[in-house]
């Protein structure tokens, strides 16, 4: 007696309406969906529908052209594409269907596990790789050449574990080094040398080693690749822009003779730069696999109007698919879809956006903020929170006044209102080599040294106050044991330190923070200490921030207050879902916030996009021609996130210290 096969019957009787979803695509769509090329290369513009082109075409292939769905292979960049994708796949189907998807990780993870045995418990944590990184650099970087950099191997371990992703993601070893310290860069090949063998010996990996060992792997055992090559008939892959250097090469090994790849992307919504994608990957693959191309030119999201000047900001990018998208939408009710607005200061950019809210109708639809930087973004959450307006924050990021910038800020303002504890934060920075063990010593009130009369003096000004004779404490303890330091040097930073904390004392906080960084010079000691550039420019970017919030206060009390109310709200906000669900007894209709990355991928009714400016967008200083192109798909992706109403703001500075200039990505519009 014959058995019957459960999903052959499934399939079998999903076959009735297999063809009806053929009647649901446009022209390119259709060409895509039905294609018998061996390569296809899918130009998906924004809203162009191309996750019903990728489940229409796996349908296709099981009930058109009879392919065992455990032989079909999709790939998607997040676990929510590929879950979301799976969830719509089996809606389609009415049921279970075994065909894999998983993302770039998930699916290498998956052939190291079966092939070589890994185990999702030796997945390293950041913790654990840094101290790796430490004890492997302390061992193979002279101490004294540690030294000499002015880190130590705690502290450039980070540059290293960089530019060793960066290594692995591209194969470019030149991008590599760059990430690291021109002085010590000759160190790269073995600290990332002794790093594979130490963690090789162990069995550990990173996520980074997911995709790099996977390739490996194939390239260097031709059985388990030839097993692998002819494990999928057809492969599938999303948001192809996306790619990496070192996915692209193993992808290839993952092709037999006889697989079928289709790749769906958009040049123009390439905008992981720092993650080692290139636009350029969508060219490779055309040349690689010899691929055809279907271009998908229907925005099915966004009205005219937002169509037309999305592609008037995007077309001047050269290193692109040449794409004339047009709207499906054509509401003929508004006729300001667009609107493009100049301010002449921050605050009027806010207020004006905030009323916005205000006297925008619930029926209106859902609405979005887009900011280019998370600190961009939590200066506008800060400022609804005192306006008392209520907003969900889509991404889970560091809070901004918890940035290590703000906190040695704090501890400045916090010592000289007399609380001791933060002394170990900020006694040597800028440094002053003051040891911890000169603060403890414990001999309690003692007098200055006086240069100038080569004495001690008392000053009154912190006369039994705690922070006073913790400085006190560790003037005594150098005068009392000038063999074994250079006293004078320490005990005049110490003593400079305290008069420094008895002007700081009941100050306004924007004085004090002025004071902090330019007297003090926590300015200068950021610039020398912090080896990375993009680190130097983030930790001034909090600084002014942080200047600019507290001019509002009159006391370090008040800012104190608002800064806990911030911090409290900022972490109680729910995390708002991929599919924008917020889950049960959440509000649904107040406005979110996040940056252009994190609404990738999102469509919302609203958009509302603040500081389109120069320095924001594009987004640094003197960018090059590829980091320009870059910052304009950025910006365009944030323009294509809207259906109904995009609202572009850029301030001008008149009322300002500093002028300001509209973005050259609105110039021309």
């Amino acid at each position: 007696m014959e058995r019957k096969n459960p999903l052959r019957e499934f399939v079998s009787e999903s076959k009735s309406s297999a063809g009806e979803y053929l009647r649901g695509l446009n022209d390119s769509q259709y060409k895509a969906v039905t294609s018998d090329a061996g390569a296809l290369l899918v130009l998906a513009g924004p809203g162009s529908g191309k996750t019903f082109v990728i489940t229409s075409r796996v349908r296709f292939l099981i009930h058109n052209r009879s392919v065992p769905p455990e032989k079909i292979l999709v790939i998607t960049f997040t676990k929510d594409a590929a879950v979301s994708m799976k969830r719509r796949f089996y809606e389609s189907e009415g049921g279970i269907c075994p065909v894999v998807f998983g993302t770039f990780h998930s699916v290498f993870f998956s052939i190291l596990r079966e092939s070589k045995g890994y185990s999702a418990k030796k997945l390293l944590g950041d913790e654990h790789k840094k101290s790796i990184f430490s004890k492997i650099i302390s061992e193979i970087i002279p101490e004294n050449k540690a030294k000499m950099s002015g880190t130590d191997s705690g502290g450039i371990s980070p540059e290293f574990i960089c530019a060793v992703s960066v290594y692995k993601n591209t194969g470019d070893k030149e991008k590599a080094l760059s990430k690291i310290g021109s002085d010590i860069n000759m160190y790269f090949d073995p600290v990332f040398n002794a790093y594979e063998e130490y963690r090789k010996q162990r069995g550990l990996y990173d996520f980074d080693d997911m995709v790099f060992d996977c390739y490996e792997l194939l390239k260097k055992e031709p059985r388990i690749r030839s097993y692998w090559s002819g494990r999928f008939d057809h492969i599938l892959i999303d948001e192809y822009q996306d790619i990496n250097k070192m996915q692209f090469e193993t992808v290839k090994l993952l092709c037999g003779s006889d697989t079928e790849i289709l790749a769906v992307g958009d040049d123009d919504q390439a905008i992981y730069g720092f993650r080692g994608s290139r636009p350029g990957c969508l060219r490779e693959f055309k040349e690689y696999f010899n691929a055809d191309i279907v271009n998908l030119e229907v925005n099915y999201r966004s009205l005219p109007e937002i169509v037309d000047i999305a592609g008037r900001i995007i077309k001047e990018n050269k290193s692109r698919f040449i794409k004339h998208q047009k709207a499906d939408r054509n509401l003929g009710l508004l006729n300001d879809s667009v609107r493009i607005l100049g301010f002449k200061t921050s605050e009027e950019q806010k207020s004006y956006f905030a009323g916005e809210l205000k006297r925008s109708p619930e029926n209106e639809g859902n609405t979005a903020f887009l900011f280019r930087t998370n600190l961009a973004m939590q200066d506008f959450a800060a400022f609804l929170t005192k306006k008392g307006i209520e907003y969900n924050i889509r991404e889970k990021s560091l809070c901004v006044y918890e940035h290590p910038a703000a906190l040695d800020i704090f501890a400045y303002l916090k010592l000289a209102d007399g609380d001791p504890e933060y002394i170990y934060r900020i006694i040597n920075k800028p440094v002053r080599y003051i040891s911890r063990e000169a603060l403890r010593s414990g001999h309690g009130d003692r007098d200055f040294y006086s240069e100038e009369r080569k004495t001690f003096e008392c000053d009154e000004a912190y006369s039994g106050d705690g922070c006073g004779n913790y400085i006190d404490s560790a003037i005594s303890y150098y005068a009392e044991h000038r063999e074994k330091y250079n006293n004078i040097n320490r005990i005049r930073e110490l003593q400079i330190l305290k008069k420094d904390l008895i002007f700081l004392k009941g100050k306004r906080p924007g004085l004090g923070i002025r004071y902090i960084r330019n007297k003090i010079g926590l300015d200068k000691y950021y610039g020398k200490e912090l080896r990375n550039e993009r680190l130097r420019e983030e930790y001034k970017a909090v600084l002014d921030f942080l200047l600019k919030d507290s001019e509002g206060y009159d006391s370090l009390e008040e800012w104190m207050d608002f800064i806990e109310i911030y911090k409290r709200e900022f972490k109680d906000k729910p995390e708002v879902k991929k599919d924008g669900s917020l889950g049960e007894g959440k509000k649904n209709d107040i406005p979110e916030l996040m940056t252009v990355h994190a609404s990738k991928g999102l469509e919302f009714d609203n958009v509302y996009i603040p500081d389109v400016n120069e320095g924001m967008y594009p987004h640094g200083k003197m960018p090059d021609t590829e980091s320009l192109e870059e910052e304009r798909r950025i910006f365009y992706v944030a323009v294509t996130r809207a259906r109904n109403r995009l609202l572009i703001g850029y301030v001008s500075g008149e009322n300002e210290s500093l002028q300001k200039t509209p973005s050259r990505f609105i110039s021309m519009l």
